[in-house]
């Protein structure tokens, strides 16, 4: 697979929800910080930052992104839904999301998309 090549991916309404506020919350109720930007392979936090909203986007209107791009949205919405200190955790529901149950679900659904992929 080529590191430049987009990847669709067939995603579901609650995978796609999932992906989007687990960007988009990130400046809300969780912080980027740089060595977490780093660690999920954006430059700093401002890297995010720039980035996190055209990556949104691109997932909600089905457009391909780079197999580097997936796991940088998978990573960061792991952590903003499930950590409580580095994400928005225990807040995620209060947010508008989808329950945990159906948030939990999509996500194991995207990890296996993007496995069966060859993406992670």
């Amino acid at each position: 697979m080529n590191s430049d090549e987009l990847i669709i991916l067939d995603l579901t309404s609650a995978e796609r929800d999932f992906l989007f506020h687990g960007l988009i919350e990130w400046g809300g109720p969780g912080r980027m910080s740089d060595p977490l930007a780093i660690a999920i392979g954006f430059d700093d936090a401002e890297d995010f930052r720039s980035s996190k909203g055209a990556l949104a986007d691109a997932i909600v209107e089905g457009r391909g992104l780079s197999p580097q791009d997936w796991r940088r949205a998978l990573a960061a919405a792991e952590i903003c839904f499930a950590s409580d200190t580095l994400g928005v955790g225990l807040e995620w529901e209060d947010v508008g999301v989808d329950s945990d149950e159906v948030t939990f679900e999509a996500m194991r659904s995207v990890q296996i998309k993007i496995t069966m992929h060859g993406i992670a």
